[in-house]
């Protein structure tokens, strides 16, 4: 936990306030896997799953979006998100995973939609599985 507290404070110094970043934690993920050539149902183990989402810095050169999100422990951002609607809805996107926050319910949906209908493997087994992964953030500030 002090370990992401630390990190916590590096990604975000000087940078956020109550309404410039959130941390989220995931609280169950659900999906298919692929096992023998059969896709089955699976519960997926989030206990260290953290993510953050946080307006975008110069630094982001790769996003032209107004907010970014990412996976802690993870070397490059996860995607992009746009601003939140008046409802609270902020969309945020990757070119494989679908991040869906509300700031009002402070409640947030991963849909990673990989593995099943699209595969990156061209023909090679992979590990890729389509799961939905639900969880709650705070304000960071």
């Amino acid at each position: 936990m002090k370990n992401i507290l630390v990190l916590t404070a590096v990604l975000f110094s000087g940078v956020v306030n109550a309404t410039d970043g959130y941390i989220c934690i995931a609280d169950k993920s659900t999906g298919f896997t692929s096992e023998n050539g059969e896709w089955q149902p699976v519960n997926f183990d989030v206990a260290e799953k953290r993510y953050f989402v946080r307006k975008a810095t110069e630094e982001d050169v790769q996003s032209t979006a107004p907010w970014v999100y990412g996976e802690f422990g993870q070397s490059v951002l996860a995607g992009q998100c746009d601003e939140p609607f008046p409802t609270g809805l902020m969309n945020c996107h990757s070119g494989t995973e679908e991040f869906k926050l509300n700031t009002k319910t402070m409640r947030y949906q991963l849909y990673y939609w990989v593995g099943y209908v699209v595969s990156h493997d061209r023909g090679v087994r992979r590990r890729d599985t389509p799961f939905i992964e639900i969880g709650k953030c705070s304000p960071l500030g």
